[in-house]
């Protein structure tokens, strides 16, 4: 079960006979839905609205939402996120970069947990709900156990945010198309992808973390092999991509489009969508897939076989694009095997089979020109910071070279006779001082 948010929000079930729009809710404004987020037992759904406040949602029933509570204590939020372990807690941010945590159950603040330098964008619960992540113009971490609150130097405005439970990564998406990863444990920065010319909208993780998928308002759909840092598939849909989820189980995936078209894929076959169908008469802003693997999620009369298991990199084998270079069984997945190349006559038989996506030459040469800026803004970057390093230790030797300077300016002036004398004096007062300490 997920839902998708636009101007309202569906709830949807998959089955076999296809995708099953079980409920809608529409708010009583006309504003878009910026961000929704589930109860950590998906009883609840928070709903949050441009300009306005936000909204719980009652899906103990899915066929029948409905509002419970809106949260009017705090004014001009803009994101939102449940704790993933209770469905009492809820994170808001604020216009102002204020970050809040309220009791959905007393209706109550029970902490703030300060305020920062922009509007909060985005807010992601990490490592076991003790570390809050939060998205302004950059990166910051905040620590609710400690109150420790670390500032990431994210070199671009963040579009998406995606924790990686399993490797304690933090995964970015920029405006300009790139993707960060950073090491929750070092505050380091781990891999840089410029696969997108555009804003990133959507990163999910598969396997491990090993896998991840992103989408953009570029129209492209990526898959990243991590450990060879490569992108093994690349699709340009004929709509720009604005959010993405992915099943629990890592079984389904679901891409919400600008025209407000929802596109099912299973993982086994990222080529065409499973199921392609128009659910809102605008752009989809978001995608959620309920927490965890029951309560309907893929179930034995589902769209997917439960003998089905998750085969990405062998699904991409059988989906070769000109961006594929890899090929793996299930048994190099499982024993992780070194990846081999493909061979010529694999190649050419995949690429026989492989549908031809036309896309106009203008369309394409103001993508190459977009990717390239992306890239020459990321190597920029780079650049700026190797050369402010390198001015920092050349203004702190040049600081102590004036400094030694300084202490023999005083002798430029002098004939030999004053020197000496001045040396003595230096001499004879440290001596001194020396007895007296004695």
């Amino acid at each position: 079960m997920f839902a998708s948010a636009g101007k309202s929000v569906h709830i949807y079930a998959l089955e076999r006979g296809g995708l099953k729009n079980m409920s809608k809710y529409i708010p009583k404004t006309n504003e878009s839905i910026k961000q929704i987020s589930w109860c950590h037992d998906n009883s609840y759904l928070a709903v949050l609205q441009e300009n306005e406040s936000p909204q719980i949602l009652s899906i103990k029933d899915p066929s029948n939402p409905c509002l419970v509570h809106t949260i009017s204590l705090i004014a001009d939020i803009t994101a939102l996120r449940f704790k993933s372990n209770t469905k009492r807690i809820l994170a808001l941010g604020t216009r102002y970069g204020e970050v809040l945590l309220y009791d959905t159950k007393n209706r109550c603040v029970t902490k703030s947990l300060g305020q920062l330098s922009a509007e909060v964008t985005m807010l992601e619960f990490y490592s076991a709900d003790e570390l809050l992540v939060i998205c302004i113009d950059n990166l910051v971490m905040f620590n609710l156990i400690s109150s420790e609150k670390v500032e990431f130097s994210n070199p671009h405005t963040c579009s998406a945010l995606k924790c990686l439970k399993p490797t304690n990564d933090i995964a970015v998406g920029c405006l300009n198309g790139m993707v960060v990863i950073w090491d929750g444990a070092t505050k380091c920065k781990k891999q840089t992808y410029c696969l997108h010319s555009a804003a990133v909208t959507g990163i999910v993780a598969s396997n491990r973390d090993r896998l991840l998928v992103t989408t953009g308002t570029d129209n492209k759909m990526c898959v990243i092999d991590r450990i060879s840092d490569l992108c093994v598939f690349r699709k340009i849909l004929n709509q720009p991509i604005t959010s993405l989820d992915i099943s629990g189980n890592e079984q389904c995936m679901v891409a919400g489009l600008k025209d407000g078209s929802i596109y099912v894929y299973q993982m086994s076959d990222h080529l065409k969508p499973q199921i392609c169908t128009r659910m809102h008469p605008t752009a989809i802003t978001q995608i959620s897939f309920i927490n965890g693997f029951s309560l309907g999620l893929l179930e034995s009369d589902s769209l997917l076989e439960e003998e089905n298991q998750f085969d990405l990199i062998g699904a991409v084998k059988e989906t070769l694009t000109d961006d594929l270079s890899l090929s793996v069984t299930p048994a190099d997945l499982e024993s992780n095997v070194e990846i081999q190349p493909l061979q010529a006559s694999q190649v050419s038989h995949f690429l026989q089979h492989c549908p031809e996506v036309e896309v106009p030459e203008e369309k394409v040469k103001l993508d190459l020109i977009r990717l390239i800026n992306s890239h020459f803004s990321h190597l920029e970057n780079q650049l700026n910071d190797q050369c402010g390093r390198l001015h920092t230790l050349v203004s702190n030797e040049l600081d102590s070279l004036y400094a030694v300077a300084a202490r023999w300016e005083c002798f430029k002036s002098m004939e030999m006779d004053d020197i000496v004398r001045y040396i003595y004096r230096i001499v004879t007062s440290k001596s001194e001082t020396k007895i007296v300490s004695q």
